[in-house]
């Protein structure tokens, strides 16, 4: 309360969101009884109460139904871009009030989908197409090493066109690159037949 009364103050202030409301209730489930009691019950609010038409933006109620996440996922599926499916959901309910969630929580949704999708996608494909190559290719060399935290930390493979190349006329080129993961930068090389 100090700044307000400042004269020279450079930016306004922002608006106080947190205003002590007294209004409380208190709940307590008798054992002895086996009923749910009300010791204290505070009616009285010392701000205004949020109106009606902006109850939906409290964050306790944006959340994404079973029903809704399965519609999202099919017209998702189906090529319907995030921002157009919003727009079919404020349409088909009736309007934002009535979604139950906003545009960041179907973005943030997607991401979450995503992220649990990938998720050692990469690697996991990288060490089967490996795994594959080796059962057809006998002069396949492939090694990796992983670390604690259970990433692969390096992965080196020559499969046997590339090995028999480089044992009979031992000129190769190898190119290296830095893998940017997760600020962790690791070297990277390709051989490649000259």
């Amino acid at each position: 309360m100090k700044h307000f009364s400042r004269v020279d103050r450079k930016r306004d202030h922002q608006r106080l969101t947190r205003t002590k409301c007294i209004s409380r209730l208190c709940v307590h489930y008798k054992v002895d009884t086996n009923r749910y009691v009300v010791p204290l019950f505070e009616e009285a609010h010392n701000h205004e109460l949020t109106l009606s038409r902006f109850v939906h933006l409290h964050l306790i109620y944006h959340e994404i139904s079973k029903a809704n996440r399965a519609q999202i996922d099919n017209l998702q599926s189906h090529g319907i871009r995030t921002c157009h499916l919003m727009r079919y959901m404020v349409a088909q309910k009736g309007g934002y009030a009535r979604v139950g969630f906003t545009k960041k929580d179907l973005y943030n949704y997607f991401d979450r989908k995503m992220c649990a999708t990938i998720k050692d996608g990469d690697v996991v494909a990288a060490l089967n197409y490996l795994n594959v190559k080796s059962s057809v290719d006998p002069m396949l060399y492939a090694k990796y090493y992983v670390n604690s935290n259970g990433r692969i930390k390096s992965l080196f493979w020559a499969d046997g066109s590339s090995r028999s190349d480089y044992f009979c006329f031992w000129r190769c080129g190898c190119v290296r690159h830095k893998l940017q993961e997760e600020q962790i930068q690791l070297p990277i090389s390709y051989i490649f037949r000259v």
